[in-house]
């Protein structure tokens, strides 16, 4: 279930977005952008962090706990540190999804509440700006950088393990 944004074509969940947040009375607000990004980044997250937590061995966790640590304790200070790199190649998969998102910002945000990207889309539309080329050059950049982060995070975290 958790999978869905994935799998439904985004047109789609942007309506039933719009649909569900209209009764809720979360368009055009920063909270409905938040949770649609959030909605539609969760898979993501759950498949860089599902793969890593299924090598995990939970031991060690138990170890922690039977040492007198509470399960949150035990989690930051022996779960957290070996799912470091999938959790920040999960949320810069996140950062980059809700970045690229243009069609469900187009129904949920408005007002003071637009993305960037929608700012960019309604602009072009209406005219042909060269700011919009500029930005877009370091929205590629910025991109770009963020994969090489996780490719370094990624490689550091293997041979940490090895």
């Amino acid at each position: 279930m958790l999978m869905l944004p994935l799998m439904v074509l985004i047109i789609i969940v942007a309506v039933g977005v719009f649909f569900v947040f209209t009764q809720a009375g979360y368009v055009n607000t920063l909270t409905g952008l938040i949770v649609a990004d959030t909605m539609l980044g969760l898979p993501y997250v759950l498949i860089s962090v599902g793969a890593d937590l299924r090598t995990f061995d939970r031991t060690q966790e138990m170890v922690a706990r039977s040492l007198g640590m509470n399960c949150f304790c035990a989690f930051m200070a022996v779960t957290l540190p070996q799912i470091k790199a999938s959790v920040i190649s999960g949320a810069v998969f996140v950062f980059i999804q809700a970045l690229d998102e243009i069609v469900v910002a187009l129904f949920v945000s408005g007002g003071t509440n637009q993305t960037l990207t929608r700012r960019m889309f309604v602009t072009l539309r209406d005219e042909i700006d060269p700011t919009i080329a500029a930005i877009s050059t370091m929205l590629t950049a910025l991109t770009l950088c963020l994969v090489m982060i996780v490719v370094v995070s990624r490689r550091s975290s293997a041979a940490a393990r090895a």
